[in-house]
């Protein structure tokens, strides 16, 4: 994930970030400029920095495809045309960059996964599967604590 969108994610200047973690403000203008890349800065580093925006260390050096769905996460089942449907329609929302569907779509996902779940069409493991890979970004902090 680009520093520049983990900061605009976590409604973070690059001010507020050089002050939390230490680092210069050029330190940080570099880095969420691209002039710098953070793969090339020590661990120490990007530890400050995936420290203060309260996001893993990984989420800041793997390059991602999506900036709200969860890459890493594979879904190796199919949760039912509809909701098969939904997903899709959520990635494509995330890769043009559209809170709005997303977080819409996001939330449709998870209230037909619970009724999938309360009829016995869906596992709950595969329901919380599913939650892990399209979470609700509004609720991201929450999400972020149990995965950490």
């Amino acid at each position: 994930m680009k520093l520049s969108d983990a900061l605009e994610y976590r409604k973070m200047s690059k001010y507020s970030l050089a002050k939390e973690t230490g680092l210069s403000y050029s330190t940080i203008c570099d880095l969420a400029n691209e002039k710098v890349q953070i793969e090339r800065c020590n661990a120490g580093t990007v530890c400050k920095i995936a420290k203060a925006l309260n996001m893993p260390m990984e989420t800041l050096l793997l390059p991602q495809k999506f900036r709200w769905v969860v890459d890493s996460v594979k879904i190796d089942f199919s949760a039912g045309d509809l909701i098969d449907g939904m997903m899709k329609k959520a990635e494509e929302y995330d890769v043009r960059g559209n809170f709005g569907e997303y977080y819409g779509e996001s939330e449709q996902i998870d209230v037909f996964c619970k009724n999938l779940v309360s009829a016995g069409q869906l596992t709950t493991e595969q329901w919380n599967l599913i939650c892990e890979r399209y979470p609700d970004p509004m609720l991201y902090d929450e999400w972020n604590e149990v995965v950490m």
